[in-house]
């Protein structure tokens, strides 16, 4: 899922537990988030997001999260 305004965000976050981890794809995605909880709260983002949220919610479910890659939708 991408999301491209925080609305979208908080739409693709619904449900999930506050003190979920968040984890950037890679290093250089600074979003200064650590939890969904912190994710949800975000003022704005800077660009938009893919989103890859769990099947099933264990304990060590985690969303993992990445800098959209426009170039990606025309493929």
């Amino acid at each position: 899922m991408t999301a491209r305004t925080v609305d979208g965000l908080r739409v693709a976050l619904a449900g999930l537990p506050p003190a979920m981890r968040v984890v950037p794809i890679d290093e250089t995605l600074d979003i200064g988030a650590a939890t969904v909880d912190e994710l949800r709260r975000l003022p704005s983002l800077p660009y938009a997001l893919d989103i890859f949220l769990p099947y099933r919610l264990f304990e060590s479910s985690v969303v993992v999260i990445g800098r959209h890659d426009p170039t990606k939708d025309l493929e």
